[in-house]
């Protein structure tokens, strides 16, 4: 899968080269493309290795929250990694230090209960 996405990356950016000269907009709407197309593919080939992962941890209600969280936090990352370069490619670099930002903000936001439980527990077993 890595091979035919990295190849179909390189053929659009030989393609995006091409068509910014005459009409940038639209080199926009094809990286769009193939961003939608990327995902797709990683979607399809990997919902048996989350469907594993869920597996593991239905064990228990607090293991089951933990993996709720990761699914949280990995799709603020990506979502904030996608927003922030599709607006450093357009030319608004602080818009995408803004998304950045607040992409990391949320995260530590939804880490800090279990910061706090783990603090809690730590401190029950020196006491």
């Amino acid at each position: 899968m890595i091979f035919k996405i990295v190849i179909s990356g390189i053929c659009v950016c030989i393609i995006n080269i091409i068509i910014k000269k005459y009409q940038p907009t639209y080199a926009v709407i094809i990286n769009l493309l193939f961003l939608a197309t990327v995902l797709l593919f990683i979607i399809s080939d990997s919902s048996e290795s989350f469907h594993s992962i869920r597996n593991i941890f239905t064990i228990d209600s607090a293991s089951s929250k933990i993996i709720i969280i990761l699914y949280k936090s990995a799709a603020i990352c990506i979502l904030s990694k996608i927003g922030s370069d599709i607006c450093r490619e357009g030319g608004s670099k602080v818009i995408a230090e803004i998304i950045d930002m607040t992409g990391r903000l949320t995260l530590l936001f939804i880490a800090f209960p279990y910061i706090e439980n783990i603090i809690k527990t730590t401190t029950a077993f020196v006491k």
